[in-house]
């Protein structure tokens, strides 16, 4: 997986109630120890283990997505966070 500075990436982390999917800008990457500093830009309204705008440093490795523009997925209603190809209506709309 290559990354950039300013890739919009994914990240699952433990919140107090279990896993959850956030999203970090990436705003620098160190190659040689492997981690990135990112700035959490997307995240459920109950995620409490950082808050908007907070700068986090994490290992590469755990970057489970890069955002694509192009990729035909949309943003999901119910959590802003979750990116589906499900064009009708939902069980989460």
């Amino acid at each position: 997986m290559t990354i950039e500075i300013n890739d919009l990436v994914g990240v699952r982390i433990s919140n107090s109630d279990g896993k959850r999917n956030v999203w970090f800008r990436i705003e620098s990457i160190n190659h040689e120890k492997q981690n990135f500093i990112g700035r959490l830009e997307r995240c459920e309204w109950d995620f409490e283990r950082y808050v908007l705008g907070e700068r986090v440093q994490f290992p590469i490795k755990k970057i489970q997505a890069v955002f694509n523009e192009k990729d035909g997925l949309e943003w999901c209603y119910s959590d802003n966070v979750t990116r589906c190809d499900y064009k009708g209506l939902c069980r989460n709309k």
